[in-house]
């Protein structure tokens, strides 16, 4: 009887912990080490849907039907990134930026293109 109390307060004690824990739903920009920046170059070379996050410039729209379609450059390259309105947040942004990208590579492999699909913006000071 002993033993099954104690094993009930350790197991009480545990969901208590549990439950102060916080979501984190992205990295915020503290917590990012620069290990953890992907390039365009390699990018281009990853697995559809992998998550990466990107350091560069927006460089202007991708002229595409698509106005959601922006090129996207760093120090390797350049590449097609989708960036939704909501993920804007009525943030400026112009080719003199820098700006790190959250997303997913999204491999077309009907037409071997690649692009980014944004789900977070944040300008770099």
């Amino acid at each position: 009887m002993l033993k099954a109390k104690y094993l009930l307060a350790v197991l009480l004690s545990v969901g208590a912990l549990g439950a102060q824990a916080e979501f984190v739903d992205t990295p915020s920009s503290t917590s990012l080490k620069n290990e953890n920046i992907t390039t365009v170059e390699r990018a281009r070379r990853l697995a559809d849907d992998t998550h990466v996050v990107l350091e560069g410039r927006i460089t202007g729209r991708a002229g595409t039907p698509n106005t959601e379609e922006y090129f996207f450059e760093d120090a390797t390259g350049s590449i097609k990134v989708e960036i939704n309105s909501d993920v804007w947040r009525g943030q400026s942004v112009s080719p003199k930026n820098t700006v790190r990208l959250y997303g997913e590579v999204d491999q077309n492999h009907f037409n071997k293109t690649v692009e980014i699909e944004v789900k977070q913006l944040e300008v770099l000071k």
